[in-house]
């Protein structure tokens, strides 16, 4: 039971880490524009904060994913002894 929780609360993690992805992309884009970058990425200090956030959205969905696939892993371990 807590093993299917702890899958189900990864999974939760999983989709904020990628809705901060989705949210910063969009910060991005008008970072960009207003910056005027077409394909270089230059950034300045006003949009420094979007390289974070990406990093930060990136780390909790991949922290996500491995915890559920630890999660999964014991399950069948358990399954297979049983």
């Amino acid at each position: 039971m807590f093993r299917r929780f702890v899958a189900l609360v990864s999974l939760a993690i999983i989709v904020v880490g990628v809705w901060i992805i989705k949210t910063q992309h969009a910060k991005d884009a008008a970072c960009a524009i207003r910056n005027g970058r077409t394909t270089t990425p230059t950034y300045n200090a006003n949009c420094s904060s979007v390289i974070t956030s990406y990093f930060a959205g990136f780390a909790i969905a991949l922290l996500g994913a491995l915890v559920f696939v630890f999660a999964v892993a014991v399950m069948k371990r358990r399954q297979r002894r049983s």
